[in-house]
């Protein structure tokens, strides 16, 4: 009978299978990175240093670095990119999408600005793109090739965005010369006061905490 083999101490092995997980390499390398760099410090100091030592350094290094890039004075200008502020930049989007998809219509959509890009102002690219492809989504169910002006608008109408993260740019925003005339005349007390309610809101449907 062979003897239980003892499992040896020191570095688990690297892990290079394809199938991995993501998490698991990076901790490998950044394993082996400390260890160069503990081995490049015996070498030059004459020190030796642990990982748990070279760890704590580096969390202390970046708590006095002070790296809390929101706060006044540690950027020039906090600039919002905001979505799009008008129903004519909500179609270029939109065309835009169309090709990106291959989707097939003949409507033109100014012509349908009421009902489709006026209800997606403020809306970002994604939400746009994800109310192109309901409408396509219905028409492909029917059997139909070409969506019609019917479905985008009631694709619009029936879309709901899952945030409002324009709300949170125009919060972040440094100077009320960028943000656009809608929300220039807005306080930082009124907008807290806004993006607390919606959280509010949006929290009243979900199951309270065990």
């Amino acid at each position: 009978m062979k003897p239980k083999e003892t499992q040896k101490r020191g570095r688990p092995v690297v892990h290079t299978e394809r199938w991995s997980k993501v998490t698991v390499v990076m901790l490998d390398r950044h394993v082996a990175y400390l260890d160069r760099l503990a081995v490049d410090i015996r070498v030059r100091h004459s020190k030796a240093i642990s990982r748990a030592e070279m760890i704590r350094a580096l969390v202390e290094a970046a708590f006095a670095s002070d790296v809390d890039l929101k706060r006044a004075g540690q950027l020039d200008r906090k600039i919002p990119f905001l979505y799009s502020q008008t129903p004519e930049e909500v179609e270029n989007v939109a065309r835009a999408v169309l090709r990106k998809n291959r989707i097939q219509t003949s409507v033109d959509l100014p012509s349908i600005r009421d009902g489709f890009s006026a209800k997606l102002v403020g809306y970002s690219n994604a939400d746009v793109e994800a109310v192109i492809l309901m409408a396509n989504d219905d028409a492909a169910r029917e059997g139909t090739a070409d969506v019609d002006a019917g479905r985008f608008t009631r694709a619009a109408a029936d879309y709901f965005p899952s945030r409002d993260v324009e709300r949170l740019a125009v919060f972040e925003a440094a100077s009320r010369r960028l943000l656009p005339p809608k929300d220039a005349g807005v306080t930082p007390v009124d907008e807290g006061l806004r993006i607390r309610h919606a959280q509010r809101t949006s929290n009243r449907g979900r199951c309270p905490p065990r």
